[in-house]
């Protein structure tokens, strides 16, 4: 999450996929809990990271949305990956 950050806040490339999934303020020094009702493990950071003129809350968005289905995943598909093929001069994005 944070190279991505770093690429799309920076402007050093194209983000292609699906969100990240944390928030810009996810990382370091966890701390563990346990879910009061179930007894489930879980874990929250509490170091704060953000970048300049983003909200604390922001995901980091893809510029180029590619879902990943249960479908591909059951076929083995990488739909990122053949984004990148498609979008190559050599059409091998490796």
């Amino acid at each position: 999450m944070n190279f991505a950050a770093d690429v799309k806040f920076n402007h050093l490339g194209t983000i292609v996929g699906l969100p990240c999934g944390e928030v810009l303020t996810g990382g370091g020094n966890v701390k563990w809990f346990a879910h009061p009702a179930s007894g489930v493990p879980f874990q929250v950071p509490t170091d704060i990271f953000s970048w300049p003129g983003m909200p604390a809350n922001a995901l980091v968005k893809p510029d180029v949305w590619i879902p990943l289905t249960v479908h591909d995943v059951q076929h083995g598909v990488d739909p990122v990956r053949q984004w990148f093929d498609a979008h190559t001069s050599n059409g091998d994005a490796s």
